[in-house]
C-alpha cells in the first residue's frame, strides 16, 4: 500500500510471475485496506483486478475452486465484510449473476446456495430472482 502512495503501479506487479494463478484473496485484501484508508485509486485498481480474476475463474475454472468460493462469501455472503465502498459487492454480485450457470455447476456452490449459506439475505433474494428468470427462458 505504501508503494502505491509513492507512485508505484499496483497493476504492473501483481501476477506477472504467474498470470494463471488466481489472486482474488490478495486483491480483496488490498481493496479492504484501500477502503479502510480511503485510497480511491488503489481501491479502484484492486476492484478491477478482483473482478477480472473472478470473471476469468467463472468462465474457465468450473467447478469453482474453494478459495474462490470463500472469497465470494467474504464479499456477498452471510458474514460479508462491512465495506465503506459497496461497489465491489455490487460488481461481484453482477458477475455472479452473469455466470450463474457456470457457478451453479460447482457442487459446493449449489449446496451452499441450497442451504442458504452462500449469500446474505439481500443477495440471496437477488440470486433467486436471476435463477427464476433463467428458468422462465
Amino acid at each position: 500500500m505504501l508503494n502505491h502512495f509513492y507512485n508505484d503501479d499496483y497493476n504492473n506487479h501483481i501476477g506477472q510471475n504467474n498470470p494463471i494463478r488466481d489472486h482474488s484473496t490478495l486483491h480483496l485484501e488490498i481493496f479492504l485496506l484501500a477502503d479502510m484508508y480511503d485510497a480511491p485509486s488503489l481501491r479502484d485498481a484492486a476492484k478491477q483486478r478482483f473482478i477480472k480474476g473472478m470473471t476469468n475463474a467463472a468462465k474457465w475454472h468450473s467447478p469453482i475452486h474453494d478459495e474462490q468460493i470463500e472469497v465470494f462469501r467474504r464479499v456477498v455472503g452471510l458474514d460479508a465484510v462491512q465495506f465503506a465502498d459497496v461497489s465491489l459487492q455490487e460488481e461481484t454480485f453482477g458477475a455472479l449473476e452473469m455466470y450463474v450457470r457456470e457457478i451453479m455447476q460447482t457442487p459446493r456452490v449449489a449446496m451452499l446456495v441450497g442451504r442458504g449459506e452462500m449469500f446474505s439475505q439481500e443477495f440471496a433474494e437477488r440470486f433467486a430472482r436471476r435463477i427464476s428468470a433463467l428458468l422462465e427462458c
